[in-house]
This record gives C-alpha cells, structure tokens and sequence, in this order.
C-alpha cells in the first residue's frame, strides 16, 4: 500500500471517529455541547501555546500550562450562564470584564516575575483569547437561546466547513496545479479552492430541506461565508506554524493533526456567521 493511500485510510478512520463524537455531543443535549467545546477550547489553547511558544522554553513553562487554564475561565462562565439558565448574552459589562481578566491577570504575573518581553508575552495570551475563546462561546450563544436549543445551526456550518476542506483536498489532490499561496500553505491550490466552493454551495443550498432554521437563501450565503473564512482560517493558522517553525499543532488526530488543525478554519469562521445569524434572526448580540 502506498503512503499516500495509507494516508488517506488514516485520515478517513479518524474522520469518522471524530465525527461520531462530534455529532453525539452537539445533539445529546445543551450541556453535551457546552462541555464537547469545552474540551475542544481547552484541548485548542494548550496546542495554541505550545506552538506559539515552541522557541521560549521560559515563557512555555508558564504559559503552557496556566495560559490554557486563564483563557478558559470565561467559557466556564458561558457554560454556567447557558447552560443551566438559558439566558441571552447580557448587554451589560459582565462579559467584557470577564473576557478582559485574563490580559491583566496575565500583566501582573508578568509583573512579579520582572519578565522583560512583558508585551509581547501578553499580546500572544490575548490572541489566544480573542482567536479561540471568543468563537467557542459564540457557538454556545449560536447553540443555546432562551429557552430554545439549535444544535442544527452549529453542526450544519460543521458540516459544511469539512465539506469546503474535503473538496478542497480531493480536488487539489488530483486536479491541483495552481498554487493558491505557496509562502504559507504549499499544498493548497486554486483548483481546491474551487473544488471546495462548489462542493460547500450545493450543500449548503440542500441544507434548508433538513435543516429548517434558515431558507436555502439563508443557507447559500452561509455557504459562501464558510468558503471565504474557512479558507482564510486555515491560512491563518498555516501562518502562525510557520511563523513558529510547527508543522502541526498536536499529535492528537492520526492523519489530521492536533485539534487545533481541524478548527482552526471553523472558529475563525464562526464570528462572521454569528453576525450574520444575528442580523438575520433580529436576535443581535
């Protein structure tokens, strides 16, 4: 059997693996999909700062493990809030205090260390929040309304996120010969590009038949909205590796990476499509 086929059968098993817990944890109940991203959150910010750290062994000593636990207490919050009283995300100040702690917790332990790369230290701990924190907990505002649960809506731009990928891939793997951007992702072309557009829109115009929160309408531009910062998601993350000489993630997933890998194109998509439901659903924040 040849690399590329074992490759392939590697990927396929633990897609399917992935999925099953994925589908089970999103549908179960609201607090089966708080905790599942719950854990995608935490699992997402330790690969997060170790990557972004893999070249200051100082610095990953303490933000490896107290950086994943900091940037996750506001989704502690987000499960209690939505999880066991199904309320609207207050317009108050509560959310902005809770998701601004960590930066300043994060200032003054810095500060009594005497750390001299202080800012920079700091910027990539607020990236960590705003890049991975802030999208899981607009799943849960997406999920969980008041007295109403919508799994529907978080695992059909699941779906089609690994529809777009999918299609990319395979069409990129036999057809692709145009370069999309070599400096930061050498495997993806425009042929993939083109492959997972077309893939991700029939879909996602299918979707209003089984899915019946939003009209096919609704659904296609969702599609487009998937296409567009799915790719750009899994650019970014692309960017941050090679920003740091990582070539994935984690270990985790056989064949896929770390966990960060698979979501990183889903939760950079995941504030676009929240505005987009909100204004859609006159539900705005």
């Amino acid at each position: 059997m040849s690399t590329k086929f074992k490759t392939l059968g590697q990927r396929v098993s633990t897609a399917i693996i992935f999925g099953i817990i994925m589908i089970a944890g999103i549908y179960i109940s609201p607090l089966s999909l708080l905790g599942l991203f719950g854990v995608i959150l935490f699992l997402d910010l330790k690969e997060y700062f170790r990557v972004a750290f893999t070249n200051d062994h100082n610095a990953q000593k303490t933000y490896a493990v107290w950086g994943p636990v900091l940037c996750f207490l506001p989704y502690l919050f987000v499960i209690a809030d939505k999880g066991f009283h199904c309320y609207h995300f207050p317009n108050g100040y509560v959310y902005q205090l809770i998701f601004a702690l960590p930066v300043f917790i994060g200032l003054l332990i810095e500060l009594l260390k005497k750390g001299m790369q202080v800012f920079s230290r700091i910027g990539i701990l607020a990236l960590g929040l705003a890049y991975l924190t802030i999208p899981v907990s607009l799943v849960a505002a997406l999920a969980v309304q008041e007295n109403s649960f919508h799994p529907h809506i978080v695992m059909g731009l699941l779906i089609l996120t690994w529809v777009n990928d999918s299609g990319a891939y395979f069409m990129g793997s036999i057809y692709g010969k145009h370069k999309l951007y070599p400096a930061i992702s050498p495997g993806k072309t425009w042929e993939g590009i083109i492959g997972g557009i077309i893939s991700t829109l029939l879909l996602a115009w299918s979707f209003s038949y089984f899915f019946g929160e939003f009209t096919a309408i609704e659904w296609t531009v969702l599609g487009i909205i998937v296409m567009i910062f799915a790719t750009l998601g899994d650019l970014t993350e692309s960017m941050l590796k090679r920003n740091f000489g990582v070539k994935d993630s984690g270990t985790l997933m056989p064949g896929h990476g770390g966990i960060l890998d698979r979501f990183d194109a889903y939760l950079f998509l995941i504030p676009f499509a929240y505005i987009y439901i909100a204004f859609i659903s006159g539900w705005l924040f």
